[in-house]
């Protein structure tokens, strides 16, 4: 195997609290053509690692192909339905429009072929109120720097307002006579300078209501329908909210002095908004807050909200229609549903699947409709409608509800594979529960070929997913296990704290106790075993390697962080400082040096490695990917290789094309099964 391209070192260092930190590799910051130059010879050596027969085997599996269809999110309007389509063998989705459910989808806007580009992706829209427009991001290269356009049912094109910088969704609300939207600075400015911008369509004139916000802080918009009221809720992380009212004649306190989570989910025409909180339970709950009261600390609060929805299950999400209040909720990271009148009684659950999971921000709500796409580990994605019958609900009935399939799944396995639910025990005596997916016929409690996927952090619970590319490796004898790891939210916002800032550790303890817990129960074992994690999990998978590298035979570390006594000065990274704590805080800093994958790497034998990043990643720009690298293949000892691949015109995962998938998902594999099954096989 030839060697990787020799990477230069430089004398570059910094002080933290007195201490000297070397960073012989901080060059690779700068995006400049002497960076390009490298990435390009690093590509070129992981093409020659990667080119194997196994790879042409990986090629031929049917979960590979292009032809597979997506149907995207569905959002029910009084006009019609929007929803966003992805086609066989299309790169990205079309936003399409049907007034009724029976009629044929049309094209509002393809982005390759109306926008002249291949690169460009729509990723988020918001219809208006009534339905009859649309406003939708589009971003280029997967760099989640948006142009709006705003569309009529019709086709045709009201207006285009380009440079928005990272609005999203959440960030666009539709006002009387037009919307507010989020404005940021450019990706080459830092993305961090923001303000709240109302665009007027009968002026066709933008203006700045809101400046100068934080730039920890990321507001949500909420509107009140028909008029240029909002709720804007300023979030702080996941971790703390500030809560605002929006009008054209100011902006005023809710209830800023919080250490509570909060987000708003409607806006009512009676002066009241609903908002998801964790300020009396970890498990989340629904409130119902005045939007004209101004709640001076967290008594006032508690005395004046209205209890609408509380579980010791996690709520995860609402949906508001005219009569009903519809719950998501999670219990042991398992999706559940359950319809409420707007007081929170006369509970209609939803029948669903076990191991299942309404996927994120598909629930959505018109006057007595609601619809969410489902899916699980063994089936994709599915779109299905559920009507409330007003009559049946006012008389109590036992059942109001009815339910349509828009969209069947794409693919279903589940007559092929298993799902169990198990639990392990960390080292301190916490269960913590997992899935496991394998093929029905093979024997667990034999040493077979596993791939755990990771994250921990966030609040994120990692619920039941559908991802077909693991199916080649399932039928092959592999296992495919999922934990739960503290710093993850399956157990609330508890859980969530037991592995964050000081506590980050625990994370990567809860990860090393189950590979330790596998191979100590036959699972599998450390000649058999690959990791893999994105973004926040390529952090737990970096640093669980370096501190445990006997444990594995593989590791994919996707778009990841990894240089944390730096975070805070790339790219978002000041965003993230209340998940992990502020390297200019010392005690802070410290607790940092010590699991930062970058300034720890173990120069024993390693697992085979691959880093995987992207050019257009500006939430974790890819100089945490190449830094770790080029350290790691200078350092470590043994013949697996370190990898690095990087991709171009793709970001941290939004709007990457499907070919571009395609490629990173053979690499992926590729690694794994060269790793941990025998490459003689194929």
């Amino acid at each position: 195997m030839d060697n990787p391209p020799e990477t230069k070192r430089s004398n570059t260092s910094d002080v933290f609290h007195g201490e000297v930190v070397s960073d012989p590799y901080q060059w690779l910051e700068n995006e400049d053509e002497e960076v390009h130059h490298w990435v390009k010879k690093q590509n070129s050596y992981t093409d020659s690692v990667l080119s194997t027969d196994t790879r042409e085997f990986l090629k031929k599996q049917p979960e590979f192909s292009t032809n597979i269809p997506d149907p995207g999110t569905i959002t029910p309007t009084k006009n019609g339905y929007y929803q966003l389509r992805r086609g066989e063998g299309k790169d990205h989705s079309n936003l399409t429009f049907r007034q009724a459910l029976t009629d044929s989808p049309t094209t509002i806007c393809d982005p390759t072929e109306d926008l002249n580009s291949d690169l460009s992706a729509i990723d988020w829209f918001v219809p208006s109120p009534q339905g009859e427009y649309v406003a939708f991001g589009v971003s280029q290269g997967g760099r989640e720097q948006y142009d709006i356009h705003v569309v009529h049912s019709g086709q045709r094109t009201i207006l285009v307002e380009p440079d928005c910088g990272r609005t999203n969704a959440g960030g666009f609300a539709w006002g009387e006579n037009g919307f507010y939207y989020l404005q940021t600075e450019s990706c080459e400015e830092g993305l961090m300078k923001k303000s709240i911008d109302y665009y007027d369509l009968s002026t066709d004139e933008s203006t700045t209501v809101v400046d100068g916000i934080a730039q920890r802080l990321w507001p949500q918009i909420v509107p009140q329908k028909g008029t240029d009221n909002a709720i804007v809720a300023l979030h702080d992380g996941t971790n703390r909210t500030e809560l605002y009212h929006l009008s054209q004649s100011g902006f005023d306190p809710i209830y800023v002095e919080s250490e509570s989570h909060f987000r708003p989910v409607e806006y009512t025409d009676l002066g009241e908004f609903y908002v998801l909180t964790d300020v009396q339970s970890s498990t989340y709950e629904l409130l119902s807050l005045s939007a004209s009261e101004t709640y001076p600390d967290k008594a006032s609060l508690q005395a004046s909200s209205k209890h609408i929805l509380q579980s010791d299950r996690i709520l995860r999400d609402v949906s508001v229609l005219d009569d009903h209040v519809v719950g998501h909720y999670q219990k042991n990271a398992n999706s559940r549903l359950t319809v409420y009148n707007r007081s929170g009684r006369f509970a209609q659950p939803v029948e669903l699947p076990d191991h299942c999971t309404l996927m994120a921000n598909s629930l959505a709500a018109s006057p007595n409709t609601f619809v969410f796409n489902l899916t699980s580990f063994v089936t994709s994605p599915s779109t299905i409608e559920i009507q409330v019958n007003q009559t049946a609900a006012e008389s109590n009935s036992d059942n109001y509800l009815s339910k349509t399939v828009i969209n069947e799944p794409a693919l279903d396995y589940q007559s092929e594979f298993e799902v169990e639910q198990c639990w392990f025990s960390a080292d301190d005596g916490t269960e913590i529960p997992f899935f496991i997916v394998y093929k029905e016929d093979i024997e667990l409690k034999t040493p077979n070929p596993a791939l755990i996927n990771v994250y921990g952090g966030f609040g994120v619970t990692m619920t039941p997913s559908f991802d077909r590319f693991i199916f080649p490796f399932l039928r092959d004898g592999g296992i495919y296990l999922q934990p739960n790891i503290r710093g993850g939210g399956v157990f609330g916002e508890s859980w969530h704290r037991q592995g964050m800032q000081e506590q980050k550790q625990r994370t990567f303890d809860d990860t090393i106790n189950f590979a330790e817990y596998l191979i100590e129960n036959n699972y599998t074992n450390s000649e058999k075993l690959a990791i893999t994690g994105e973004s926040n999990g390529g952090l737990t998978v970096g640093a669980t390697v370096m501190q445990r590298p006997d444990l594995f035979s593989a590791a994919i570390c996707e778009v990841p962080l990894l240089d944390m006594i730096r975070f805070n000065q790339i790219g978002l990274g000041e965003t993230w400082v209340s998940e992990y704590g502020n390297p200019n805080d010392k005690d802070a800093y410290r607790n940092l040096k010590s699991y930062s994958p970058y300034h720890n790497i173990n120069e024993a034998e390693h697992p085979t490695i691959l880093f995987r990043t992207a050019i257009g990643d500006t939430r974790v720009l890819p100089c945490h990917a190449w830094k770790m690298a080029a350290r790691m293949q200078s350092k470590v000892q043994g013949d697996s290789p370190v990898l690095l691949r990087t991709t171009e015109n793709a970001g941290h995962g939004v709007g990457t094309s499907t070919h571009g998938e395609l490629t990173n998902e053979l690499d992926k594999w590729t690694v794994i099964f060269e790793s941990v099954i025998s490459p003689d096989k194929f």
